[in-house]
């Protein structure tokens, strides 16, 4: 059954407490704080702060400089330049004194001792652990963070130990398993690995709330983003731009072309998730031509998908219809980019690659590979591919001297042209 104080509310001018149905006691105080459980509030009287109940009646008789809401029993108290945490009739809760405390949650508090340092304590009031930090924010989520002397940030559990060998220039709490970070290029979001679960960078974020974010990059564009950093919103001029229209990009070529490498930035310039067919094999394939079939039905399955993808994989072999039936089927706007370097520089990036995708087939010869996928890549790009009046095509030759940025301009102008591009255009 809820009490009376849980819905009450500190009235307009700060001075007493309300319900639903009017005051909710005759006193009046200097200041007011809300109720916390067990149902005790802070108030101001004469200059001296204290505990009322819900009747508006002090709890003690002790008095002091400030006091705030109770958590878990205890309340953070301040006596002069003395700062530590009290029981619920007033006593102090320990013996020690700091230069200020916060609220205890989960059994554990910050504090800054009295040379300036933060660290925790338990309700007892002796040291979660021995270390000295900067500044030790609150704990949740089974961790806090702390800032390092280099001014360094990193989380730690309640024993002190760091969760995660890497430090960041700023860093949050953890908000339903992610956090926000901060590197020397921007603001992203991590795990709590302390991976971050995306490659973007931005200006500003905010906490993940039911499986999105609200961002501001560098441009100043406000976007809202999944958990995999794709927009799946754009906040322009106070309408929202839906990204779920599209459009479908397919970046194919042969064997050490850059088609992860070109799909990734476009998927992080342009806001839109990424799937390559060798995340396909990671994720679902385990090595057997049962796994393969998988790892291909999964990504069939997102070719054909509403909303807007960048899509990877070599665009040739067996199933070059079934991806271009998928990728029509799914109804948005279709771009299919042919990466193209010369051969001699596709086999020097094979050969140098490590093989760790899951396939039922073993790596062969990478010059005879490398070679022979690009026949077929050709030959689909000539039968399957340019033949199909809803597929916009642009082939990308000779573009290992030009940057990622370069290669993205040239792909922007020609999204954003009223014609397709030539097919040697480039």
């Amino acid at each position: 059954m809820t009490e009376r104080w849980q819905i009450s509310r500190v009235s307009p001018c700060r001075k007493y407490h309300v319900l639903p149905d009017g005051p909710m006691y005759s006193f009046r105080y200097e200041e007011v704080l809300p109720f916390h459980s067990p149902g005790l509030a802070p108030a101001k009287k004469g200059g001296e702060w204290f505990h009322i109940r819900p009747d508006g009646m002090p709890v003690y008789h002790q008095r002091y400089t400030r006091t705030f809401g109770y958590y878990e029993e205890r309340a953070a108290v301040q006596k002069e330049n003395e700062w530590y945490h009290i029981l619920i009739d007033g006593d102090s809760a320990y013996q020690r004194r700091f230069g200020w405390c916060g609220n205890f949650q989960n059994g554990i508090c910050t504090v800054r001792d009295l040379n300036g340092y933060y660290h925790h304590i338990l309700p007892n009031g002796k040291d979660a652990y021995p270390e000295r930090y900067v500044y030790a924010g609150d704990f949740r989520e089974g961790s806090a963070v702390v800032r390092l002397n280099n001014g360094m940030c990193m989380h730690i559990n309640e024993k002190g130990i760091p969760l995660q060998e890497r430090t960041f220039s700023d860093l949050d709490v953890f908000h339903k398993g992610f956090a926000r970070a901060c590197d020397e290029n921007g603001w992203f979001h991590i795990d709590r690995e302390g991976k971050q679960i995306y490659q973007k960078r931005f200006k500003e974020i905010e906490p993940f709330y039911n499986r999105q974010a609200l961002c501001k990059d560098f441009t100043g564009r406000i976007v809202i983003i999944d958990e995999t950093g794709s927009e799946m919103l754009e906040i322009n001029n106070g309408l929202p731009l839906i990204k779920e229209k599209g459009p479908k990009i397919l970046v194919i070529g042969t064997l050490g072309a850059g088609k992860t490498t070109f799909s990734k930035y476009i998927s992080n310039r342009m806001g839109l998730p990424f799937t390559g067919i060798d995340d396909c094999r990671r994720r679902f394939g385990d090595g057997t031509f049962v796994g393969e079939y998988r790892a291909w039905t999964e990504f069939i399955k997102t070719c054909g998908m509403p909303g807007g993808t960048v899509l990877e994989f070599s665009g040739g072999g067996p199933h070059v219809f079934a991806v271009r039936g998928a990728l029509l089927n799914s109804e948005m706007p279709i771009y299919v980019v042919w990466l193209d370097p010369p051969l001699n520089i596709c086999i020097r990036r094979a050969s140098a690659r490590e093989n760790d995708v899951p396939a039922p087939y073993e790596w062969g010869d990478v010059d005879h590979s490398t070679a022979q996928i690009y026949k077929e890549v050709e030959r689909s790009w000539e039968r399957e591919w340019t033949v199909s009046p809803n597929i916009h095509f642009l082939h990308l030759k000779m573009m290992n001297e030009k940057s990622l940025d370069e290669q993205f301009k040239i792909f922007m102008d020609f999204m954003s042209g009223d014609a397709d591009a030539p097919i040697d255009n480039y």
